[in-house]
């Protein structure tokens, strides 16, 4: 079976798989020389097609790995950063609007929009499934261990997908049963991207840049960190899932 896997949000990117195995693999930035490109990574398409013979309309599957997409960031470096400072109302118009069911609809269109553009590369739409964000997380991590004969604890934590931000599942006998996760209004991954842009780096881009520099923070500026950020977030009686707690921005 041939398998055409799409990522085309944030470091948009696609694979090719060949009964089970992955063949090709590349990401849009590499092919259009823009770090970090956003958006559907059709040039990616056109060189899986090119180097492995099968054409996207010739693949047995053919999957997106989101159902809902960001808008892309803003461009620009200080773009960006501005983005990220901007005041938390808008957050909270965000999540209502999200409640409303508004995202639902504008989630629905984007699908559709993306089948269209497959279906102008002559792509069937019954071969075309859209599969949830933390999920492809989960599974990258678990079909990539490979281990199925014994119980795996697989978490993810990003800064959101598909309403999310982290998951726990067990992955037994080749199959993933989710048992926990947390809603992306209480995203630990948000809040590191907001320091990043406080920093004065790019936020979805540099917070590997701050992870490098902790350890080399005196211990006093650590706890003096910590004593502000422990009280931000409780965990929830299943020991699993955290929340932001109340009163904290």
């Amino acid at each position: 079976m041939n398998v055409l896997a799409i990522q085309d949000g944030h470091n948009a990117s696609c694979v090719y798989l060949e009964d089970g195995e992955v063949r090709l693999a590349v990401q849009e930035e590499r092919l259009r020389r823009e770090k970090n490109f956003h958006g559907f990574p059709l040039q990616g398409i056109e060189f899986i097609e090119k180097e492995s013979g099968v054409k996207a309309s010739e693949m047995d599957r053919i999957v997106l790995a989101s159902s809902y997409v960001p808008s892309p960031p803003p461009g620009g470096r200080e773009a960006r950063i501005r983005a990220y400072k901007k005041d938390p109302a808008k957050s909270r118009v965000k999540e209502g609007l999200k409640q409303l069911g508004v995202k639902r609809a504008v989630a629905a269109g984007q699908i559709q929009k993306r089948k269209n553009i497959l279906a102008q590369m002559g792509c069937e739409q019954s071969k075309i499934e859209v599969m949830d964000h933390h999920f492809c997380h989960a599974a990258s991590a678990y079909y990539g261990w490979g281990k199925y004969d014994e119980d795996v604890l697989v978490l993810t934590n990003d800064g959101a997908g598909d309403d999310l931000c982290a998951t726990v599942s067990i992955g037994s006998r080749g199959r993933l049963k989710r048992i926990a996760e947390v809603r992306m209004e209480h995203s630990i991954g948000e809040l590191w991207a907001l320091f990043t842009a406080m920093m004065g780096m790019v936020p979805l881009e540099h917070e590997y840049k701050l992870m490098g520099l902790a350890p080399y923070a005196p211990e006093s500026g650590v706890e003096r960190v910590k004593r502000v950020l422990e009280d931000c977030f409780t965990f929830e009686s299943d020991g699993l899932t955290w929340r932001v707690a109340g009163g904290c921005p």
